[in-house]
């Protein structure tokens, strides 16, 4: 079956950033296209560079997916474009990245998958230092803050403690694994 796949990110965006990575480490260049938007910071638009589709933004590829009644069209994107129809597989980069980790859209098995790990320690990352940077950033009051930032610094102590313990430079030993992937984006723009 001919699949025409794309993911549609943003280089400014940390969640597609692991998304790029993973991306890269599976060589997925054969798979995938990948598309970078740019961002438009004064409407907080998404825009191609050149239409792709017949669409000019991102909140164009999400009424052709018929997902209108989304309030902001936000990236990572996977899409599926076959027959001039245009499916909207995932815009959660949580999602997209098991399914990139997975053999679920490759024609032949990938023997190079990236160490997997389990939900806790995903979660850890994911809720308490890659959205909790975000949370301390955009928080609406002082006690928002502190709360956010309390939760914040436990999980980068929590962290740092699983590296000591890992005697690797990764977070599971010697092996990078999806929780390293998780955790780059964030920290690197620290």
């Amino acid at each position: 079956e001919n699949k025409n796949l794309f993911l549609l990110v943003g280089s400014t965006c940390p969640w597609c950033h692991r998304l790029i990575i993973l991306y890269e480490l599976l060589n997925l260049s054969n798979e995938i296209k990948i598309i970078f938007l740019q961002p438009k910071y004064k409407t907080g638009e998404w825009i191609f560079k050149k239409d792709f589709h017949n669409c000019k933004n991102l909140k164009e590829i999400y009424i052709k997916c018929n997902l209108t009644k989304t309030f902001r069209p936000t990236v990572p994107v996977f899409i599926n474009y076959k027959d001039r129809e245009m499916e909207l597989i995932s815009n959660e980069s949580r999602d997209i990245l098991k399914l990139f980790n997975s053999n679920t859209f490759y024609s032949s098995p990938k023997k190079n998958l990236i160490k997997d790990c389990d939900e806790e320690l995903l979660d850890l990352i994911n809720e308490d230092i890659n959205n909790g940077v975000y949370k301390c950033g955009f928080a609406r009051n002082q006690n928002a803050y502190v709360e956010a930032s309390k939760k914040l610094f436990s999980a980068l102590t929590k962290i740092e403690k699983i590296l000591q313990d890992s005697c690797g430079p990764w977070l599971l030993g010697d092996e990078i694994s999806i929780a390293d992937i998780y955790l780059f984006p964030t920290i690197i723009r620290w």
